[in-house]
């Protein structure tokens, strides 16, 4: 019989987590976990739900609470509404979870395959996330593309990151060539709220930004503009995606670990790290 975090019956659509193989009665002893080793463990779990409570806040540990920021959606759909039509194309510039997240997105939520087709039948821009420097990958994109029908949002959280500067160069260079002063129209900068070179580049060549809010890490800022503003623009529901981590949210509050599938995960993560 498979193994599932327990759940309510009208929870029974959701995607569950099955651990089922993690088990050492079906594994074997000594290769699996036992269910009075879980037992042990759930106060464990308890102990650092009540950490991460504590740290929660804009001060510490910002992303958690990512998905209850309003504002923040109104104006990432108020700019895909002023766009709507205007780009084929969006091309996303960062390294690391400034790209990680948007990809991960791009992966699960959007058709396979559908950037192939052509802008009448996909009915949404194409999505492109340059994560590397090598000239190799970045020249040949630009090519495949049309500056007055592309977008370029350049992504990092301090402003300086070397490797995403150095993208952004070449893709602004690449603008001016072809549309000159109009190159600005297709820029979007998201990064820190206040300073940075970034910051300062936007706002003096004059920028759409969106502000990578404080206490927000690169690798958990999908939920940020930094993931937000490139899924809005490609016709991902950002509202149902919100709306889906709050629920995320709770389910991996929870105190019992086998109700928590964040809880089971990491326990048995630890218990399997030979």
């Amino acid at each position: 019989m498979a193994r599932y975090e327990e759940t309510e019956w009208r929870d029974s659509m959701r995607i569950r987590f099955d651990y089922t193989n993690m088990m050492a009665d079906v594994v074997g002893k000594n290769r699996g976990s036992t269910d009075a080793e879980l037992d042990e463990m759930e106060f464990r779990l308890s102990a650092a739900l009540d950490v991460l409570r504590m740290r929660r806040g804009p001060k510490d540990l910002a992303w958690p609470d990512l998905y209850k920021r309003s504002e923040m959606v109104d104006d990432v759909l108020s700019f895909a509404r002023e766009t709507e039509g205007v780009y084929d194309d969006i091309l996303v510039l960062g390294i690391g979870g400034s790209a990680l997240g948007i990809t991960a997105l791009k992966t699960a939520l959007l058709p396979f395959g559908s950037d192939v087709l052509s802008p009448e039948e996909r009915k949404r821009p194409r999505l492109q996330v340059l994560d590397n420097v090598d000239p190799d990958w970045v020249v040949p994109v630009l090519r495949t593309l049309k500056p007055d029908r592309t977008l370029v949002i350049v992504i990092s959280k301090s402003g300086n990151t070397t490797e995403t500067l150095a993208q952004f160069l070449m893709a602004r260079a690449w603008l001016r060539e072809a549309l000159g002063e109009a190159a600005a129209c297709h820029l979007v900068a998201i990064t820190d709220p206040e300073k940075g070179p970034l910051r300062a580049i936007a706002q003096r060549e004059g920028y759409r930004t969106f502000p990578v809010p404080p206490g927000v890490g690169g690798r958990f800022s999908v939920l940020s503009p930094v993931g937000l503003v490139p899924a809005a623009l490609v016709g991902i529901d950002i509202k149902e995606l919100l709306a889906g981590a709050g629920y995320a949210d709770q389910l991996c509050s929870t105190r019992g670990l086998r109700k928590n599938p964040a809880g089971m995960n990491a326990v048995l993560r630890r218990f399997w790290n030979w």
